[in-house]
């Protein structure tokens, strides 16, 4: 049962405990995205996780035209941030013979797509929105095939049929 699991967990808090109190504190001289990619690589080795989450801080939830303006920058600077953790996978050693690229698999998300303006207005007038009925996810690292795009956003509103690779 789940609870019995989660018991079994505890049993073995003691050795995660001392797992966790061998990690090293990244060095402060280093960028904010190579530190994040040092902490998980000392995790992945001791294998205390096989999984990370990193948040881009830039705000994307622009609704309005203002806003919206502020885009292509927040791209380009989260686009150059995510090139950064990208060489800093390829640059950390995972073991003797494998970089943290090597061994790592990179999923680029977000809750939710956006419309590129919101209702009918003129799109110089006004920001974007949310957009429920369609999203993009990259996925990337050793093993998974390159170039497929899976589904597509041809869903006109939210009555519409979705097609087969929904």
């Amino acid at each position: 049962t789940g609870a019995q699991r989660m018991l079994g967990g505890l049993v073995g808090a003691p050795a995660v405990h001392r797992q966790l109190a061998k990690l090293v504190a990244p060095k402060p001289e280093a960028e904010p995205e190579q530190q994040a990619v040092d902490l998980v690589a000392q995790c992945f080795r001791q294998s205390i996780a096989r999984s990370a989450i990193y948040v881009l801080p830039e705000f994307f939830d622009v609704h309005s035209a203002e806003q919206a303006k502020q885009q292509p920058k927040l791209f380009t600077t989260a686009i150059a941030r995510l090139a950064e953790i990208l060489e800093a996978l390829d640059e950390t050693p995972f073991d003797a013979h494998r970089s943290m690229i090597d061994v790592t698999t990179i999923m680029v998300a977000s809750e939710f797509g956006r419309t590129m303006r919101i209702g009918e207005s003129p799109v110089h007038a006004t920001g974007t929105n949310h957009n429920a009925l369609s999203n993009s996810v990259l996925l990337g690292g050793k093993g998974v095939k390159g170039g497929l795009v899976v589904g597509a956003s041809d869903l006109a509103n939210e009555r519409a049929q979705p097609s087969g690779a929904h």
